[in-house]
């Protein structure tokens, strides 16, 4: 590994430490919570997921695979795994997002279809093709931010943190995109370079977003 590679180890770890942190922060304010919803708990369970999938796949992709992408079919399983966090951790976004909009009345058509692409790249025997169907779930996802601006125009009072909310989103996905695989395929030659833009920007639109979380659902007004 050169050294692009372990500063952006660095990077990584600190992206887990957020993760976790914000996990264990956001569990105290939700035991201390009178009124307690399923948007809260979506997102307890989106940072402990988020924190366990970038934990595996720092593991896997600089220590196991060295950012070979032929070295990585040899170690599928470890792939399999974190991207099963990572669906868990998005799809109970989406859940909870859907689930505010319409209430089920849409018959949560989004998570399920989220679901069905995602599962079909996880098990797919091809990476490349495997997280192509996983960038074309990412277009379900879309719904998450997308509910934002509904929520915007439905509770002017919130728009700031709404919007916040947003911005954090987008750019987190920026950076989980970076880090797929058509995308690597397609920048190869800076593969190393491109894994540091990635953490340093999914740090950036975390930040963002777990700021306007802490302020939306778990803040004490006590």
């Amino acid at each position: 590994m050169n050294v692009i590679d372990w500063i952006a180890i660095g990077f990584y770890f600190g992206f887990i430490a957020l993760s976790f942190g914000c996990f264990l922060f956001f569990s105290l304010n939700y035991r201390k919570l009178g009124e307690k919803t399923k948007i809260q708990l979506a997102f307890l369970i989106f940072f402990l997921c988020w924190g366990i999938a970038s934990s595996i796949l720092l593991y896997f992709d600089y220590f196991l695979t060295e950012l070979n992408p032929v070295e990585g079919l040899n170690h599928l399983l470890i792939w399999r795994i974190s991207s099963i966090f990572i669906m868990g951790g998005l799809g109970t976004v989406i859940f909870a997002s859907e689930n505010g909009v319409f209430k089920g009345k849409d018959y949560y058509v989004f998570l399920i279809g989220y679901l069905i692409f995602f599962c079909i790249g996880i098990f797919h025997p091809d990476v490349l093709i495997a997280e192509t169907f996983m960038l074309l779930a990412m277009g379900f996802a879309l719904f998450i931010p997308i509910s934002y601006i509904y929520l915007a125009y439905k509770f002017p009072a919130a728009r700031k943190n709404i919007a916040l909310e947003f911005v954090g989103f987008v750019i987190f996905a920026i950076g989980i995109v970076m880090a797929f695989a058509p995308v690597v395929e397609a920048f190869l030659p800076l593969i190393h370079e491109l894994y540091l833009m990635s953490a340093i920007i999914q740090i950036l639109g975390f930040s963002l977003f777990a700021i306007s979380i802490n302020r939306m659902y778990f803040a004490r007004t006590t």
